[in-house]
């Protein structure tokens, strides 16, 4: 897997990110109310993985106190050896979400540690770096140790985790066995003892580093869940290096999509968050305040915490409305890549595009795409397609969206919700409103109308996704921009 090349890897990790999304999950969390002070404060779940992020003390390991309490079950909870406290400032908190399709909302009272119902769906949590130091304790002051391993077949880890563990860490491992032993434990909970055969050496666990041995520990945890589970995890990069952050993220990605899992995870490093997309991703905010920041994007969150994402490219647009086009579209088809694109735009529309890879075209630096992205009515009017390509669709941007609004409203039988205040009705109104108007003022209009023309741009990109011609150029877009830059491994 270490082997593997970048651009192969940067197109698995696409077509992982795009499964996470757009899996039916079996549990998923839909949002979570906060209530304390007087106050309520709401956090919505991104599919299948979320990440809160902060600074120290923003209150990301008592967030996930809170909802393992809410979620979990009473015998769960009870048992659970690491728990994080509670907000200080807690009265109550309510998850609402849905396992098999049936909706569902538990509330927990803060004070009395009362819950209104129970989760249809097994609940975990995890504190990698607490449950690996007992790990080493056990084993380290117990004398024999080795009397622990008899009777106990080893069961050595699949290929495909050993693969994972070793693009983690950037190792190339031989085998990875696990001796279950539940001596510790009187109801024959399991406890892992590792031994690994690398690069010429074998070694057990007291011999792994503690990034090595956290990375095995999780995905030895993560492999045997059942579907459905929801699983909270408790800074799972801990002890790993910058590299092995991203690579780490890319594995949880994976074991969500594949095995249907939804994961609410804390953290405090861009590493972890860089491919995610904005959806996923959720920043605490800091002492005096309470309370979430949503939508930021992960470049805002990064730079907040310290490490502006990295980028690739920029590009070069004829105007706003290319803009936010673009960054909608690559946002739904490559979210990774998203975040590692700035995105510009020429006051002189399409002249000035070509005008300013003309002056610069010569001065970009090697791995850093400089590259324009013209309308879509200027299809087949230029050859230079190593570094000119186009928005879907044949028409001005302005007039894409209008058309894909114009259809999906007289389509009668559509089931299509738009992510718009007052959903389908009040958009059906606008429409209705704005019928006739040309395509530049119409879509004037229904930005006015909702407050936001980023947010209308956003929501209708979705209805633009579903003509599989627009969909197919969309990611072929996609696709050219990447081929144009030497993506992060």
């Amino acid at each position: 897997m270490g082997g593997q090349p970048v651009a192969l890897r940067q197109a698995a990790r696409e077509r992982t990110l795009r499964k996470m999304s757009n899996r039916p999950y079996t549990t998923r969390l839909a949002k979570a109310e906060f209530h304390g002070g007087g106050q309520v404060f709401e956090l919505t779940f991104g599919p299948g993985v979320t990440v809160l992020c902060g600074g120290n003390g923003a209150g990301k390991s008592r967030t996930l106190g809170a909802l393992i309490r809410c979620i979990a079950s009473g015998d769960d909870t009870d048992n659970q050896v690491y728990s994080p406290e509670l907000p200080h400032w807690l009265s109550s908190v309510s998850v609402a979400g849905s396992t098999a399709g049936e909706e569902w909302t538990i509330e927990f009272d803060g004070r009395t540690h009362n819950r209104s119902g129970r989760v249809p769906a097994a609940v975990v949590y995890i504190d990698p770096s607490m449950e690996t130091e007992t790990l080493i304790r056990r084993f380290r002051d117990d004398d024999n140790r080795e009397d622990l391993k008899e009777g106990v077949d080893p069961a050595p880890l699949h290929d495909n985790d050993v693969l994972r563990i070793g693009y983690i860490l950037r190792r190339s491992y031989t085998a990875i066995r696990v001796y279950e032993v539940t001596a510790f434990s009187e109801d024959d909970t399991p406890t892992p003892y590792f031994e690994v055969d690398a690069h010429g050496h074998s070694y057990d666990l007291l011999g792994m580093g503690r990034g090595e041995l956290m990375a095995t520990y999780l995905l030895w945890r993560l492999r045997d869940l059942e579907p459905g589970t929801v699983v909270l995890i408790e800074e799972p990069e801990s002890h790993l290096a910058a590299f092995s952050q991203r690579a780490l993220i890319d594995a949880m990605v994976s074991f969500a999509a594949d095995r249907d899992l939804t994961m609410v995870i804390s953290s405090h490093s861009p590493g972890l968050i860089n491919s995610l997309p904005d959806d996923n991703v959720v920043l605490l905010k800091g002492p005096p305040e309470q309370g979430f920041r949503q939508g930021m994007g992960i470049p805002a969150i990064t730079g907040f915490l310290g490490i502006p994402a990295t980028r690739n490219a920029i590009v070069v647009v004829e105007d706003l409305v290319a803009a936010q086009v673009l960054r909608a579209l690559l946002q739904a088809v490559a979210p990774a890549f998203a975040a590692v694109v700035s995105i510009r735009y020429a006051h002189t529309g399409e002249s000035g595009v070509h005008r300013v890879l003309g002056e610069l075209r010569h001065i970009a630096p090697d791995g850093f795409a400089l590259v324009g992205i013209l309308d879509g009515d200027q299809r087949g009017k230029t050859d230079d397609t190593n570094r000119l390509w186009h928005l879907p669709g044949t028409v001005a941007p302005e007039a894409l969206l209008r058309g894909a609004a114009e259809r999906w409203r007289a389509d009668t039988a559509t089931t299509w919700t738009p992510n718009l205040p007052g959903g389908v009705e009040r958009l059906r109104m606008a429409l209705e409103n704005l019928a006739g108007q040309e395509h530049h003022d119409w879509l004037m209009g229904l930005g006015k109308h909702y407050g936001d023309t980023a947010q209308v741009i956003s929501a209708v990109v979705d209805l633009v996704l579903d003509d599989e011609q627009h969909r197919r150029e969309a990611e072929e877009l996609a696709d050219w921009l990447k081929q144009r830059c030497d993506p992060a491994p």
